[in-house]
């Protein structure tokens, strides 16, 4: 939607290309919410790992809190700020978990 004169969702969906993005968009979304979980039933099980859990589930309840106010803000013309949103918080998720496993010392056993 960053092109001129393309302004909304009817736009956007005009063409096989628009539809295609967004299908892949909102399939891109739903998989990294369930990875979320994912994740957190992992640090679960994994000694060392277990205080990660409930972060690793806020990760996926804020990610589904965000694409919830994308859904609703697409009326009111702010669905590309939520988009940007979204797309930042999770390379931030992404960062912190891999910065917390890079640095990950296995314990000797």
């Amino acid at each position: 939607m960053a092109d001129p004169g393309c302004t909304g969702a009817e736009q956007q969906l005009a063409n096989t290309g628009g539809k295609f993005d967004s299908m892949i968009t909102m399939v891109g979304i739903l998989l990294f919410i369930a990875t979320a979980f994912v994740l957190a039933a992992a640090f679960r099980r994994a000694p060392g790992w277990r205080s990660w859990t409930w972060g690793a589930r806020g990760v996926g309840i804020g990610f589904a809190l965000l694409l919830v106010g994308l859904i609703a803000a697409e009326d009111a013309g702010l669905g590309g700020l939520l988009e940007r949103l979204l797309a930042a918080s999770g390379a931030a998720a992404i960062a912190v978990f891999a910065l917390r496993i890079a640095r990950h010392r296995p314990e000797p056993g």
